[in-house]
């Protein structure tokens, strides 16, 4: 099997141009233990291939971070990229190929939407590299979920956010955040005027996520329509104070509370325009 593969989709992608899945294996070996098989999966992205528009990378096994180096290195060439996503669900890639990789990505001039999954992300040098790749490209769709966010990551990340205001769509979810940290997130964001949909699942918010969260709500030109806050610690402090936000908001149009156990009224969200 090559190491690309269609999606199964049958490679088409949301607006009918191709999409590619880039499955990143062990190296084959010959007889005498040598690297057998080329990067084949390399090639479409190194040739800029015109239908190669989203690519899901998907990290498996044991790499070899020369490899790596390589695809992040074609990745930042690349002219016709639109979406890039990237994942290590079983959390063994090294930091070295991850920062060889991400190092090269943040060459890149024309991918839009960028989404890191289950990976372990280390002292935030990741984020930091990636922070002149989001505000040069207008990134405009940003995904960070199930990551090991450590302090510093979380540092990096809400530096990468203050550093640009073309966000349209941006989604945190099940990464060790605190709701002290969820403030300095909020803070970044507010110059994301543009911002329609926020989700920040299983974050740990609180009261004082929702204080920062209702400021923000309030930021005049909100044009937040959606909020996605699953999964948290919002108790009926929390709630009142997200109401008094809400009812502010001329934008908002769908909220999620799902799985916050410690409300134990609705008024405090009836009272608002929701």
């Amino acid at each position: 099997m090559d190491d690309i593969e269609r999606g199964d989709d049958g490679g088409n992608g949301s607006d009918g141009e191709d999409s590619f899945i880039a499955y990143v294996r062990r190296h084959g070996l010959d007889e005498d233990g040598d690297v057998a098989d080329e990067w084949r999966a390399i090639d479409p992205i190194e040739r800029d291939d015109a239908n190669l528009t989203e690519l899901d990378i998907k990290a498996y096994d044991y790499y070899l971070d020369g490899a790596f180096a390589r695809l992040g290195a074609a990745i930042g060439r690349n002219t016709q990229l639109r979406a890039l996503s990237f994942s290590d669900p079983d959390w063994e890639m090294s930091e070295e190929a991850l920062r060889a990789l991400f190092g090269g990505v943040a060459s890149n001039l024309s991918i839009r939407k960028l989404a890191i999954r289950d990976c372990n992300l280390f002292d935030g040098g990741v984020l930091t590299a990636l922070a002149p790749f989001l505000e040069r490209n207008g990134c405009e769709h940003l995904e960070v979920l199930s990551c090991n966010l450590l302090p510093e990551c979380l540092v990096a990340l809400a530096s990468a956010l203050s550093a640009f205001d073309t966000l349209e769509e941006f989604f945190l979810s099940d990464c060790g955040i605190d709701d002290r940290v969820e403030c300095d997130l909020m803070e970044a964001l507010a110059c994301h005027s543009n911002l329609r949909k926020l989700s920040l699942v299983d974050c740990f918010t609180g009261s004082d996520g929702c204080m920062a969260l209702a400021a923000f709500l309030e930021t005049p030109g909100s044009r937040l329509a959606t909020l996605d806050l699953g999964y948290n610690r919002i108790n009926d402090e929390g709630a009142t104070i997200l109401a008094a936000g809400l009812a502010k908001s001329k934008s908002i149009t769908d909220l999620d509370l799902t799985k916050n156990r410690g409300i134990s009224r609705k008024d405090g969200i009836a009272s608002s325009k929701l």
